[in-house]
């Protein structure tokens, strides 16, 4: 008989846990350190697709501006996606391997030594399946305790719906009516740790964001959180522009209405009362050597904006000077939100505990 597939969430350090293929998906695809991976797999075969598989492995994260990113984010934002590129960002260990030749040689190199000063060798921290870079890290601790939700278990709780703008920076904005649960009653639900500060959130694609779960009000567009507990402010509703999505018809609404649903954090599974499509991994069009995710569900982390405003054009849209152009200013909430969430992890872990056996790619 054929099983059903269970489409769940993995939260680690008192939350959830569930299960998404990735198809081995790295998330430093494609990028210009893929031959430093081959070094490293070739003199370790056994890391591949697990934790030490990953961008990490010698990419600090780091905070910039007040927030705090992940490896990948961080790399984005101090090297920068085009030129004039900044330093690379590397932790203890990739400064070894660096330091040591940058090759297979330079892996086996630095087998010996102790990155991270927590007196076990890198090698007895690889084979033991931690993070060589990491003093709190290394063999013989315990997983993090994680519970696993898959749909079902979703559902029973308390649901939540809200009508939203995502405005986004280079893509179409939209409106759309999402029905999902707020991140703050999931993790309340699974209990949340009074110590943690933060959750990061996974995509399958090696996408991941960090979002504190308190921030102050207000916030200024250059420094903006979004936070776990919320409420955040009311949005407000503009029909009837040509480059503006809408799948929500709210009937009522006139331009600058302001829109009445209270607004949070949430996991949405519903878009204008419809399940959402399933994210797959297919070939990158444009470098069929690389997976992309399509689609945005089943789950979606829903962010409404922090700074309440209107729609604009793309930042690639010609300028028509009609009041609607691309502003840096306002609050691109859609860039923020994660597409086929396959975990959520509360910060920091439990002490004396390990993170699980999982990627930045989910």
């Amino acid at each position: 008989m054929k099983r059903k597939r269970i489409w769940g969430i993995f939260i680690s350090a008192v939350v959830l846990a569930g299960f998404l293929v990735t198809l081995g998906l790295a998330a430093y695809s494609s990028h210009q350190n893929d031959q430093d991976v081959r070094n490293f797999l070739s003199v370790y075969p056994f890391a591949q697709f697990t934790k030490l598989d990953d961008c990490s492995l010698c990419h600090p994260g780091g905070t910039s501006s007040g927030k705090s990113y992940g490896s990948c984010d961080y790399c984005h934002i101090t090297y920068g996606l085009a030129p004039p590129h900044g330093q690379v960002p590397l932790n203890p260990y990739g400064q070894a391997y660096k330091n040591a030749g940058r090759n297979e040689s330079a892996v086996r190199a630095i087998e010996q030594s102790d990155s991270d000063g927590d007196r076990y060798s890198n090698l007895a921290e690889i084979q033991g399946l931690s993070f060589p870079w990491d003093p709190l890290d290394y063999p013989g601790l315990k997983k993090a305790p994680a519970v696993a939700m898959n749909m079902e278990r979703i559902l029973k709780l308390t649901d939540h719906s809200q009508l939203l703008l995502s405005n986004a920076s280079k893509s179409t904005d939209n409106y759309a009516r999402y029905r999902g649960v707020k991140i703050k009653d999931l993790l309340q639900h699974v209990g949340l740790r009074p110590e943690a500060t933060q959750i990061t959130v996974f995509a399958p694609d090696g996408f991941s964001k960090t979002f504190p779960i308190d921030a102050p009000d207000p916030q200024t567009p250059s420094a903006i959180q979004y936070d776990v507990m919320g409420p955040y402010p009311f949005g407000y509703y503009y029909g009837g522009l040509d480059f503006v999505e809408y799948n929500y018809y709210p009937g009522y609404f006139y331009d600058g209405h302001i829109i009445r649903d209270r607004l949070y954090m949430m996991l949405g599974y519903l878009r204008d009362g419809d399940p959402l499509d399933k994210g797959k991994l297919v070939p990158d069009p444009k470098n069929p050597g690389r997976l992309v995710l399509e689609g945005e569900g089943p789950y979606r982390l829903v962010l409404p904006q922090k700074i309440a405003g209107g729609p604009d054009r793309p930042s690639t849209a010609p300028r028509v000077g009609d009041g609607w152009d691309y502003d840096p200013l306002k609050d691109h909430n859609a860039g923020s939100s994660v597409r086929s969430v396959t975990a959520i992890r509360v910060e920091p872990l439990p002490a004396e505990t390990t993170d699980f056996n999982w990627t930045e790619s989910g």
